[in-house]
């Protein structure tokens, strides 16, 4: 087992061995000795010292050597030596947004001469939250207030979280009101009502539905905070 990069990398593959003991497998000291040599990087180490150290771990060592050596060139082209070589590898990681995730990458190089290297790479990517976005709640306080001849409304935002939504409708004396609440938001909502009591969610008291919490009636209004959800409320 080679570990490359971040501490994160030493602490998975210390994880990788103490898992491989369990299910049977043998450690070696020697890489001569090893049926299989596990390379644990990630895509952000440093090139000069994943190249240095790949390169001489896999040109001089183990079963791997002889592979290395039909990655890489010999032949002269335009009078320099021809120098190729192919980094495979992969992340293997479980987070709490989008579940385990595979992220394959491989890159190659070739070098006309000593002091050129020409190189590609290709990789897949997860994203995660950024810390920002994380830490940082977003409280959004709708309040509909229907009246006059104006008989609904309707309203978004489309905000780092996601979609932010908002639809009122009076109709037969009762008042019908639909939001959707991104996640890592709260809202606070100001609904119309009689009293807490003639307030519903989907069908259901108020008081059975799940992200809804009841604070205080004032001045004619329910007043509620809403976790991340979507919800309906009929209220009269």
């Amino acid at each position: 087992m080679v570990s490359l990069g971040c501490p994160k990398n030493l602490v998975d593959g210390e994880v990788m061995l103490g898992q491989l003991k369990q299910t049977g497998h043998r450690i070696v000291a020697s890489p001569g000795d090893a049926d299989v040599i596990v390379v644990n990087t990630c895509a952000f180490i440093d090139r000069a010292k994943q190249e240095a150290f790949l390169k001489a771990y896999l040109q001089h060592h183990g079963p791997l050597a002889d592979f290395w050596q039909e990655l890489s060139g010999d032949d002269e082209l335009g009078g320099y030596e021809n120098d190729l070589r192919l980094t495979l590898g992969s992340k293997f990681e479980h987070n709490d947004f989008s579940g385990f995730e595979i992220q394959p990458n491989a890159r190659i190089a070739w070098s006309p001469d000593e002091a050129h290297t020409i190189w590609g790479a290709i990789s897949r990517a997860a994203r995660t939250p950024a810390r920002g976005e994380q830490d940082v709640l977003l409280r959004i306080q709708p309040e509909p207030d229907p009246g006059g001849e104006m008989k609904w409304a309707e309203g978004w935002y489309d905000c780092m979280y996601g979609r932010i939504y908002s639809r009122w409708e009076s109709r037969d004396n009762q008042l019908v009101y639909e939001a959707n609440v991104p996640s890592n938001t709260t809202a606070t909502l100001y609904l119309p009502a009689s009293s807490e009591n003639d307030v519903r969610e989907n069908g259901h008291p108020v008081n059975e539905a799940e992200g809804i919490k009841f604070i205080r009636f004032e001045n004619g209004k329910a007043v509620y905070t809403l976790q991340s959800g979507n919800y309906r409320f009929e209220a009269r």
